[in-house]
């Protein structure tokens, strides 16, 4: 009876190392790059000996395990993805037409869509101004954009989403009076020089600013910390 016990017990390790080593062997396939650059190693380790202690729980909870490793690798896919989309930008940049749609959101809920041309953009990019809001790498790969631009083609195309800061040029753009707005609420397009300035200075170190169509929609919303005081 303890030879049969030993003997389960053995098979039943077994198989959990089996399994452990089936997850790293797939972890190597079907991982890159940017995926263990943002997996938790810890949590990782702790996963692996589980699935030796308790494959059959592993494996009832998530059977996905057998031919996926994402289904039990700890990994901050969100980051990984931007890694991702920001490395994918810096070696071969999108089509840019002659107009150039952001829409900015709210709780996931699209506000408008802002139309600008491509030397609205890079001339306010290029502004020789601090901008602590966007990053110089950011910036660089904006004004390669537009400068790639097919002014023949006058479909609009959208900002890549990895470029978060294009909403404070997008700001900043829409207060000169440059571009065009069409409001989601009211269905309407308006220029620049019709939205209303809604800011809010008073939540300590931040600054929020809304921009509002001429029916009192937001179109434009953030929020950006206030730039050191100069002592």
């Amino acid at each position: 009876m303890t030879d049969t016990l030993s003997l389960i017990a053995r098979m039943y390790l077994a198989i959990g190392v089996i399994f452990a080593v089936w997850l790293i062997v797939m972890a190597g396939y079907q991982l890159d790059r940017f995926d263990r650059q943002n997996l938790n190693k810890g949590a990782a380790a702790g996963i692996l000996l589980l699935c030796i202690l308790a494959w059959p729980i592993a494996m009832i909870h998530r059977p996905k395990a057998l031919v996926s490793v994402r289904a039990l690798a700890p990994i901050d896919y969100r980051s990984a993805a931007f890694m991702r989309e920001r490395y994918r930008l810096s070696q071969a940049l999108p089509h840019c037409s002659s107009r150039v749609c952001f829409s900015p959101t709210k709780e996931g809920v699209k506000m408008a869509s802002h139309l600008f041309s491509p030397a609205e953009i890079e001339s306010t990019a290029a502004k020789p101004i601090k901008r602590y809001w966007l990053s110089q790498d950011e910036e660089t790969q904006i004004i390669r954009w537009v400068r790639s631009s097919d002014l023949n083609d006058a479909t609009p195309v959208d900002v890549p989403w990895i470029w978060t800061g294009f909403i404070h040029l997008a700001d900043e753009m829409l207060r000169q009076g440059l571009g065009k707005t069409h409001c989601v609420q009211c269905d309407k397009a308006y220029s620049a020089t019709e939205l209303r300035s809604d800011n809010d200075s008073s939540a300590g170190d931040s600054n929020q600013k809304r921009l509002l169509c001429p029916a009192g929609h937001t179109v434009l919303e953030l929020q950006r910390k206030q730039p050191p005081a100069l002592n």
